[in-house]
C-alpha cells in the first residue's frame, strides 16, 4: 500500500485514518489502520460500507484472517 499512495505507513498507529484518494474505488477513500480485536464486519459498519467492498478494495483472500496494524484502504462517506 505504501507504494500505491506513496506515504511511510510505519507512521500509523492501529486505529489511525489517512485520508487518500484511490483510482481503485474511482474516488475518495481513507487507509485504516486495524485494532485488536476488530472484525472486516465492523469496520465495514462503522465506515458505512460492506465486507465485500474492503475485500475487493483491499485484496483479502480470506476476510477471517486480519491483524491488529494491517492497513485496509476503505471508501470515504
Amino acid at each position: 500500500m505504501a507504494d500505491v499512495f506513496r506515504i511511510n505507513t510505519s507512521a500509523l498507529a492501529a486505529g489511525s485514518v489517512l485520508d487518500v484518494d484511490c483510482a481503485a474505488y474511482r474516488g475518495k477513500a481513507l487507509v485504516y489502520v486495524i485494532e485488536a480485536g476488530q472484525t472486516l464486519t465492523g469496520i465495514a459498519g462503522a465506515f458505512g460500507t460492506t465486507v465485500k467492498v474492503l475485500e475487493t478494495l483491499n485484496n483479502i483472500p480470506n476476510i477471517n484472517r486480519i491483524a491488529a496494524g494491517q492497513k485496509l484502504v476503505v471508501p470515504k462517506k
